[in-house]
């Protein structure tokens, strides 16, 4: 009889772990644009003049302090960003949008007043790098000298 009923608990113990090992649980698996939302949301910053490069240099005007902060919600595909103490000639806008390009996790393009550009972005919860070349005068004014070429920012979460 001992012999029974420790099988019958063995099975009972077994029973029980596969019932536990095969539920998936109600939660909803994320999406690949709400996982990359998640990590972009917040406040960006430079910390350093070296975070900011334009044509592989560093730009005529410093960018130290600049901020970028980017506000999204779960399920869209286009969000908004704000862009503050940024120097008076600037390749960034005061403020616009993003939608998520192709690979979602490399891929956005910024949406301001002028053509659309395509921004290669690395993200992680504490830095964020943005790469993209930009053609124009400039926000705020200025020659195409001054911001036109290859931009590369390192910013620091918030």
């Amino acid at each position: 009889m001992k012999v029974v009923a420790r099988i019958f608990s063995l099975l009972m113990l077994l029973a029980t772990m596969v019932f536990y090992t095969n539920c998936d649980g109600d939660d909803p698996k994320k999406s690949e644009t709400d996982t990359q939302l998640e990590k972009l949301n917040g406040t960006w910053r430079i910390i350093n003049a070296s975070n900011v490069t334009q044509d592989g240099a560093a730009p005529p005007f410093s960018y130290v302090g600049f901020t970028l902060t980017i506000n999204g919600t779960a399920g869209s595909t286009t969000f908004a960003y704000t862009a503050t103490e940024r120097p008076e000639v600037s390749p960034w806008p005061a403020n616009g949008t993003f939608t998520f390009g192709s690979p979602v996790a490399e891929k956005l393009t910024r949406n301001d007043s002028g053509d659309p550009i395509q921004i290669t972005y690395s993200v992680t919860a504490t830095g964020l790098i943005m790469t993209f070349p930009y053609s124009g005068t400039g926000f705020a004014g200025g020659r195409t000298s001054s911001v036109s070429g290859p931009w590369r920012f390192e910013f620091t979460k918030q």
